[in-house]
Formats: structure tokens, sequence, C-alpha cells
């Protein structure tokens, strides 16, 4: 199928290109001229993805540790771009994928934790977790996304009575990872 997929790269869309994407990181499934295909459509037509086929797209070349210069340059304008539509998600996978493959892209970074928070209850713990992991580890640090984690996490656990929330149902992993 990954030959099929290859020859026929020229005709793919937006959507394809993402899912199929997806797919070989998911299943972390390295072929390397499929990877490169996909790489070279996608940045042709970059300007048809959604948000979510911009984030999907990268979190599926860091699954595959492949470092498409090129499109990963495409993706971070486009995304920059985009950004008052990208989603909690969008953002804490965009950030997590640019640590994974190692790019300090601090504009996107800054304009990504700007962004997210105003969207920082929609994160959740998990996406809190990996923003603050994906900052620290390429040696970034947003002072102002720090501090609203953690005044979201006291306001939190003063309010833990109030029923369970996203984030006051951190898991111990989730609560090592932020901290």
């Amino acid at each position: 199928m990954g030959d099929a997929v290859v020859q026929r790269s020229a005709e793919l869309g937006a959507r394809e290109i993402s899912n199929i994407a997806w797919a070989c990181g998911k299943l972390r499934h390295q072929k390397h001229s499929l990877v490169d295909a996909l790489a070279g459509q996608a940045v042709q037509i970059l300007d048809e993805f959604i948000s979510q086929h911009l984030s999907n797209t990268l979190w599926a070349l860091a699954r595959l540790q492949s470092y498409q210069r090129p499109l990963v340059d495409a993706i971070s304008q486009q995304a920059l771009r985009k950004l008052p539509i990208l989603t909690a998600q969008d953002l804490c996978s965009t950030a997590w994928s640019l640590a994974i493959l190692e790019v300090r892209e601090w504009t996107l970074l800054e304009a990504v934790s700007g962004a997210a928070l105003g969207k920082i209850k929609a994160c959740g713990a998990q996406g809190v977790a990996n923003l603050l992991w994906s900052c620290a580890t390429v040696l970034y640090w947003n002072m102002p996304l720090i501090d609203a984690v953690a005044e979201e996490c006291l306001e939190t656990c003063l309010r833990w009575d109030a029923g369970a929330t996203a984030w006051n149902t951190f898991k111990s992993q989730e609560q090592a990872n932020t901290a």
C-alpha cells in the first residue's frame, strides 16, 4: 500500500495526507519514501490544511522521529497564521511535537504558549503537563504560562469538594510531569 500512496501522492488532499501520516505515526511505520512523498505533497497544499491536519501531521513526524525541515517550517508558519482557531489539543500537540523533534522555534512556542493561556482550562491535566514538559525540554520558559498553570492548580486544590474537573483529576504521572 505504501508504494501505491507514494506513486499517487500528488493526488492526495490535506485530509488524506494528515490521516495517512497519523496512521504511520500511530503504527510507527517508518517507510522513508512514504514519509518523504507525504511531506512533499503536504508542503505543496499546506494552505488547505485545517488546524487538526497541521497538528496531526506534525505529531506524526514527531512519533516517527522524522524531521522533515521544509514541512516542519511550513507547518510552523501556517500554525502561526491559524493560531486563533487552534484548539487546546492542537496547541498542546504542536508544542509536544516540536519538543520531540528538538525544534527550537521560539516564535511559534511563544505564540502557542500565549494562545494556551486563554484555553488553559480546556487543555486538561495531560495537555498542561505536555505543554509545560515541551517548553522545558527545549529550554523555553514562559513565566505567564507557568504562573497561570500554578494559579489554576492552586485554585482547583482549594475547591476540591466542588466536584471532579479535568484539573482535579490529575494522575500521579501528570502531577510529576507538571511539576
